[in-house]
Parts: C-alpha cells; structure tokens; sequence
C-alpha cells in the first residue's frame, strides 16, 4: 500500500508547479505554500498565470495578514500586468500595516503584553514567523521574495 501511495505521490513532484499545486490541495490552510504557488505561477509557470497567481498571494496574506512579504510579491505582479495605481496603494498599505505591527510588537514588550487576547494573538504570531524564518534559514529554505530553494 505505501509503494502505492509512494508512486503516486511522485507524479506531484514532477515539476514545481505541481508539487505546489498538490501541496496547496492537501493544506489549504498553509500561506507558505500558497505564498510559493503564486510565486510560481507567474515566475515559473509557462505562459505565466498572473491572475492565478494573485489569487494565491492574497491568499496568502489573508491566512497570515503578517506576511508582508506576500504583499511585496503581490503588489510586483500587480505592477508587471499594468497595474501600477493597485500596486501602489498595496504596497503603501503593508508599510502602514507593517509599521504599525512593529510597534505593537514593541509596545507589548515594553509594557509586559498585558494587552487585550487579540494582541497577545498577534505577538505569539509574530513570535512564530521570526522562529520559523530563522529556522528555515539555516535549513537553506528560503520562502520570502526570494522564491524557492
């Protein structure tokens, strides 16, 4: 039974593209991936799928409204189809939501994260993202604007 799972499983790791896709259907829920699968699909995807790779990018962004990076990509997609007024208004979003987020993050430290339950949701958010891009930095992955290892 494994050896038949083993083999097919192998036919999503043909290609990139695919591997994501198949990675994007069995965890819906994971912004890497959907992150990664729009960067794909307009980067590496053959014609490019810009309108399916947004899709995926805000996607992205809404599993994890901390992950700034997402709206970077999003907002050059956006600015590379003739999009340029969209892209604009992304982007001067995330440094206002991206300002603010960093003072929040220092402000909890600061006063002891004695805030409201949706603060301390966000720091513990916070915390894990810097843990795990640390931790995928050493591990040679890399997820952010830079694109797959």
């Amino acid at each position: 039974m494994h050896g038949v799972l083993t083999m097919r499983r192998n036919a999503d790791w043909r290609t990139p593209l695919s591997l994501l896709e198949s990675g994007v259907a069995h965890q819906p829920t994971n912004s890497k991936l959907a992150y990664n699968l729009g960067h794909v699909l307009f980067r590496q995807a053959n014609p490019p799928q810009p309108e399916a790779a947004l899709v995926q990018l805000r996607r992205a962004r809404e599993l994890l409204p901390t992950f700034f990076e997402a709206a970077v990509v999003e907002a050059t997609v956006l600015r590379e189809v003739g999009r340029s007024e969209e892209a604009e208004q992304l982007l001067r979003q995330v440094i206002r939501d991206c300002a603010g987020w960093e003072a929040h993050v220092a402000g909890e430290g600061a006063h002891g994260g004695g805030g409201n339950e949706a603060e301390g949701a966000d720091a513990r958010i916070a915390k894990q993202l810097r843990h795990e891009r640390a931790q995928s930095q050493q591990q040679g992955f890399f997820y952010a604007s830079r694109g797959l290892a």
